[in-house]
């Protein structure tokens, strides 16, 4: 009988242990996990809190560039043919590209200066594999030889100026540039550039992976390089890129594109932008672009 008693008492003795056992550890890892929640949940909010600042400050520069470009006689005129045809989509596209391309440069440490290269690089092989996206060749456009209306009296415009600078001087020398390999028009890039003064410290690899997207399409390009921006601060202005591009297209008046970007350039100094440096060198080299290319 004594034996029988110690015996059922071990066992509550036991059973008492593994469920004060059992109970601190629920316990720990409720805490665990709501500290863990919250942590992520903190997180979230301070990212949204970010986004929602940058978003909004491009959300405002966005319907600033919208409002402002209908002041200009040539918008009214063409924005509402312009987007039908296949030369202006592929001139949208290509001019979006350049754009894009530098700020994927600056993300991979090309510097405001050497992030150009890359700017240039993929210009000329959009310029070619977006003609076939649009049904168009390259019989179907030229380099405009007065492409030189914008002023280059501060550096983010000289590099705008500079990029079809770049380009026109590829293409003197060698008039079948537009059919060479992507290999060749990238090293091509990289040495002209170089003798400009703008070098770039972008490896080959990288380079490779920037023009295979563009080989895809302009969706398969456009997705690669946002995604590289993702963490970076200027993953919310490729969306001001977006916007000035469709507008300049349909600007068909030089002097009107060149008085619509200078108001917009100002409006960017006056908002705060903390990559304003780097915004206004991609709006310079897309609004260059933008003069570099016409109908055949």
């Amino acid at each position: 009988m004594m034996l029988t008693k110690k015996y059922f008492l071990m066992k509550k003795i036991m059973l008492f242990l593994k469920v004060a056992v059992f109970a601190g550890f629920i316990g720990f890892t409720l805490v665990s996990c709501s500290s863990d929640s919250l942590l992520e949940e903190q997180s979230v909010k301070n990212e949204a809190v970010i986004d929602l600042g940058n978003d909004e400050k491009v959300s405002e520069l966005i319907l600033f560039m919208n409002e402002s470009v209908m002041q200009f006689p040539s918008y009214s005129q063409v924005a509402e043919t312009r987007s039908l045809r296949g030369f202006f989509r592929w001139l949208r596209d290509v001019i979006k590209c350049d754009a894009y391309g530098y700020l994927w440069g600056i993300t991979r440490g090309g510097g405001f200066k050497g992030s150009l290269v890359p700017a240039v690089a993929c210009s000329i092989i959009a310029a070619v594999q977006f003609s076939n996206d649009n049904g168009l060749t390259t019989n179907d456009w030229i380099l405009n030889s007065q492409w030189a209306v914008f002023p280059t009296s501060q550096d983010f415009y000289k590099i705008g100026s500079d990029h079809n600078l770049g380009i026109y001087n590829m293409y003197r020398s060698d008039p079948q540039l537009f059919s060479k390999s992507n290999s060749t028009i990238v090293t091509s890039s990289i040495s002209s550039l170089k003798g400009m003064g703008y070098s770039s410290s972008i490896s080959t690899l990288e380079f490779n992976v920037l023009i295979n997207s563009i080989n895809q399409s302009y969706l398969s390009f456009e997705s690669f390089v946002k995604n590289s921006l993702i963490n970076t601060s200027y993953y919310s202005i490729v969306n001001v890129l977006d916007s000035y591009a469709e507008n300049i297209v349909n600007l068909s008046d030089n002097s009107q594109i060149v008085s619509y970007t200078n108001i917009i350039l100002s409006q960017i100094d006056g908002m705060g932008f903390s990559n304003a440096k780097e915004l206004k060198a991609a709006i310079s080299i897309c609004g260059n672009s933008r003069l570099l290319w016409k109908e055949r």
